[in-house]
């Protein structure tokens, strides 16, 4: 083998890894949606070492794609259409939960944010240290809970710090523990 084709070799791994990393922090460029959640399965909250969620959220408008969100369950995700995108409006700061409706994606470049419907479908995970899983199933059951989305501009979902009522989850659950 040539000099030249080593190098290529050992070159070649650095490059994509390279990439990987532009890629991940490219799409979480952006100004971060926090946005409700819920535990997905409260018989199996958690799964492995991740917990698993829906997303709760702020049906306001009309949607013009998919079916409308039943009165009775505005927040559940079961109504999110393939196909559709989500369009998300601001509400003052990014610690309020936007208002969102269902739209088709050739209409969603006026919204303040959108993401393809699929990627907030649940379940979700969201990867949390084993010797603290416990800790965070009791709190997602017990206090309301939200994560940072950060919408990319291709309509995908790059999912950041968990916060339990409006603390990140490390920080909450060191305030809310009972003492030993």
């Amino acid at each position: 083998m040539s000099r030249r084709a080593r190098a290529l070799a050992a070159l070649l791994p650095l490059l994509g890894l390279s990439a990987l990393v532009v890629r991940s922090e490219l799409a979480q460029r952006g100004e971060a949606l926090r946005l409700a959640i819920r535990g997905y399965d409260p018989r199996d909250l958690i799964s492995g070492h991740y917990l698993l969620y829906r997303y709760e959220l702020d049906w306001q408008g009309e949607s013009s794609c998919g079916s409308e969100p039943p009165d009775s369950a505005p927040a559940l995700g079961r109504h999110l259409q393939a196909g559709c995108c989500l369009c998300f409006t601001r509400q003052g700061d990014s610690l309020s939960s936007p208002f969102v409706r269902q739209l088709s994606c050739a209409e969603a470049e006026a919204c303040d944010d959108w993401l393809h419907s699929e990627q907030l479908q649940p379940p979700q995970r969201y990867y949390v240290p084993e010797e603290r899983a416990q800790e965070l199933e009791r709190a997602l059951a017990e206090r309301k809970a939200a994560v940072d989305v950060v919408a990319s501009p291709e309509g995908t979902a790059a999912v950041g710090e968990l916060y339990i009522d409006g603390w990140p989850w490390r920080e909450a659950l060191e305030r809310f523990s009972p003492a030993p």
